[in-house]
């Protein structure tokens, strides 16, 4: 495989036998563009074929783990021919959003999510692919996952129609789904979250809860044979066909928003947001001049 380019907003680093990934871009809560998650999947990639690694963890940095998408990437210049517009969204949608969920629900690493704060969107999502998910703070109302889909003019994505029911319930998942309401860390704790580390929400504190973790699994990690922690991961999935499950959600959620983005309808609900936020930079600058 050709050498991988760094990427400023996205490090990564190898610890024996942790792979790290850090979201490195607090000025925009680590939002992230399709060639950025393409580009963490091009790292799950570099985990996958190091034999010496058996933890991919995912940092994050400031006060956002995430935000999801950036919606400043997102074109909203539709062409008026059908044909073109299905194509475009193939390729532009489609084929990147099912590759880049496929790409983590294949990993056979032990996947392990460092939260210092919120995730949203995608990002949310591939918390819920994860084996392990440590918090920062999980008693603070400013943490939560959130999956505002049906807000942008989409689906379900990320395998969250099977993700989410399967940790916090059906009912639950729907109404967090349906009306994109936030879930809070504490609703999770015990559930998706595996260990409140209780240490505030100062974004100084972050790499302190990020190295915190990383020495607490290498003390855990000391007396086991962590190969055979990989087949463990390996034999758990294939107690109730997860990975088949989760592929076939994969592949239903964007073969069924297809349509949407055909139509023009998040292209819109992206725009807007963008045109919200320009609105409210000018208006904090010309506050300033006051």
């Amino acid at each position: 495989m050709p050498a991988i380019k760094p990427k400023s907003k996205i490090s990564f680093s190898i610890n024996y036998p942790f792979f790290i990934i850090k979201l490195n871009n607090p000025q925009t809560l680590n939002s992230m563009s399709y060639d950025d998650f393409l580009y963490i999947t091009r790292l799950l990639e570099i985990a996958e074929n190091d034999n010496k690694i058996y933890f991919t963890v995912l940092q994050g940095s400031g006060t956002f783990f995430s935000s999801g998408a950036d919606f400043n990437t997102i074109s909203n210049n539709p062409s008026g021919d059908d044909s073109y517009e299905l194509r475009l969204w193939l390729e532009q949608f489609l084929s990147k959003n099912q590759y880049i969920t496929s790409a983590f629900i294949n990993h056979s690493k032990i996947l392990i999510a460092c939260l210092n704060g919120s995730a949203i969107g995608l990002s949310a999502a591939i918390v819920l692919l994860c084996d392990m998910v440590y918090a920062m703070d999980t008693k603070s109302e400013t943490n939560f996952l959130q999956f505002p889909f049906a807000k942008l003019g989409l689906s379900c994505e990320g395998a969250t129609s099977i993700t989410l029911p399967t940790k916090i319930g059906w009912n639950k998942s729907f109404s967090k789904l349906v009306f994109g309401e936030k879930l809070y860390f504490h609703e999770l704790l015990n559930t998706v979250i595996v260990k409140d580390y209780s240490m505030g929400m100062d974004p100084l504190n972050v790499d302190t809860f990020n190295n915190q973790i990383i020495r607490d699994l290498k003390e855990k990690i000391k007396p086991l044979y962590l190969p055979a922690c990989l087949q463990m991961k390996t034999v758990l999935r294939a107690s109730n066909d997860t990975v088949n499950t989760l592929m076939l959600a994969n592949s239903n959620e964007v073969h069924g928003a297809l349509q949407f983005w055909r139509n023009g309808e998040p292209q819109r609900r992206f725009a807007l947001l963008r045109d919200k936020k320009i609105s409210a930079k000018r208006n904090k600058i010309d506050k300033s001049k006051l």
